[in-house]
């Protein structure tokens, strides 16, 4: 059976204690892990395209910030809403 945890993150260091405590819960529980956030699209385009650039790029820095985050399959998604 295919398991996957979800995890939102706002970016903020309290999502970051929550991604780490999936992290553990997965590999704990050989499940997945798949991260959303998302970025608010009430701005114009050239904002939204800088929003998520900036949030592809903390994404990567805090999963990489997880030493299990390399024993788990994570997957990274980020919609405008």
């Amino acid at each position: 059976m295919l398991k996957t945890i979800l995890v939102a993150t706002d970016l903020s260091a309290r999502s970051d204690r929550a991604l780490q405590r999936a992290l553990a819960i997965a590999h704990e529980r050989q499940a997945d892990v798949e991260i959303l956030h998302v970025v608010d699209d009430d701005w114009p385009r050239k904002i939204i395209d800088q929003l998520e650039e900036s949030a592809r790029t903390a994404l990567a820095e805090q999963v990489a910030a997880v030493p299990r985050s390399r024993e788990v399959r994570i997957s990274t998604v980020i919609i405008r809403g």
